[in-house]
């Protein structure tokens, strides 16, 4: 015969609430691989989604395209490669340099984020993961310079607060919100489901996305996060930044 469930059991146990729902709920949406780096996402099979079909637009025609905030396209052109991708350049101001990589006829319907290395200073390859099938999209976080150097972050009357905040968070976000949109121009259709990929910093942005943005993404593959990112942005400039 079988016994009633015990009062500690998960029947009778009381659902999480408040912070620990969405704890629980930002863990569910992460696989983590600590360690690991340039995992690539495979694009889905012929079983696992429906081609979206050709554009509806060439990808010169991207140059039009306008967006309230001032985001400029600066640059749309297409591979003569196989499989083909329509490359868009876009400048979001105030000075974040991003790309979405768009395959022409081999979309898989989906989107990926990808992420950067060290502090970023110049666009991911977004390329690779568009000849898998995705829409891809990355940016240079909201300055140029090399990976390793962090000097950006510091200027004669103290730290650039506006840099750091394009750096640690809002860069990552309107970079998705525009290689979206860019998406939907050029294919017609928004993409059934979108992926965060990224290793080191990459796999901090990740996280970020998942805590500030998680609307944002449908999974996110966040790989040796980068963390206390700001006590290293604030750190490193003093070896290379102003001195007094």
């Amino acid at each position: 015969m079988k016994g009633k469930p015990s009062a500690g059991s998960a029947e009778h146990a009381p659902s999480p609430r408040g912070p620990v729902r969405r704890r629980l709920a930002i863990s569910g949406s992460l696989i983590l691989a600590a360690g690991l780096c340039a995992m690539p996402v495979h694009g889905a099979s012929a079983a696992d989604t429906v081609g979206p079909g050709q554009p509806v637009r060439s990808c010169e025609s991207l140059t039009a395209l306008r967006f309230p905030d001032g985001t400029t396209v600066t640059s749309a052109s297409q591979t003569t490669t196989t499989p083909a991708i329509c490359n868009v350049e876009l400048l979001i101001p105030q000075n974040i340099h991003m790309r979405v990589s768009l395959p022409v006829d081999t979309w898989n319907g989906r989107f990926q984020g990808v992420g950067g290395g060290g502090f970023n200073g110049s666009v991911p390859d977004t390329q690779s993961a568009a000849k898998t099938g995705y829409a891809a999209a990355a940016s240079d976080s909201g300055h140029t310079a090399d990976s390793s150097d962090a000097s950006w972050a510091w200027s004669p009357t103290g730290m650039n607060a506006s840099l750091i905040n394009d750096f640690l968070s809002r860069a990552l976000h309107e970079t998705t919100v525009k290689g979206k949109a860019v998406t939907q121009a050029f294919s017609g259709k928004s993409p059934t489901y979108s992926y965060w990929n990224g290793c080191s910093n990459g796999g901090r942005e990740g996280l970020q996305e998942a805590q500030a943005q998680p609307r944002d993404y449908d999974g996110i593959l966040a790989g040796a996060p980068a963390r206390r990112r700001s006590r290293r942005t604030g750190s490193s400039p003093r070896r290379s930044g102003p001195r007094s």
